[in-house]
């Protein structure tokens, strides 16, 4: 979802990050009474430079609300955990440029 769709105050940044090969890094936020409920990369890579700006939602840990209406998952759509690519680390990732931590996320204007 745009940020500027979303209720930001209710975000709360973690410390917790992990590596996409694709995507980049990425930085979770806690909701109310629910932990790691949203993701964003803060700084993905050029080649996805389009998810920039935009909040991720855990579907089966919260209810996804837009306009009034509430959003489900697709049939046999649903999140599969796993882990970081071959251990690869956040500081081989961009070792040049300083990772921004959990930036908190703003409405614009």
């Amino acid at each position: 979802m745009p940020r500027a769709d979303i209720n930001d105050s209710l975000l709360a940044p973690v410390q917790r990050q992990t590596f996409c090969p694709y995507k980049g890094i990425c930085s979770y936020y806690d909701v109310p009474g629910v932990r790691r409920a949203a993701w964003a990369y803060l700084q993905p890579h050029r080649e996805v430079n389009r998810i920039d700006g935009y909040v991720s939602f855990e579907p089966d840990k919260l209810k996804v609300t837009i306009d009034a209406q509430r959003h489900d998952p697709e049939p046999g759509q649903h999140v599969i955990p796993h882990g970081p690519d071959r251990s690869w680390t956040i500081d081989e990732d961009r070792p040049e440029e300083p990772v921004e931590s959990a930036r908190p996320i703003a409405a614009s204007t």
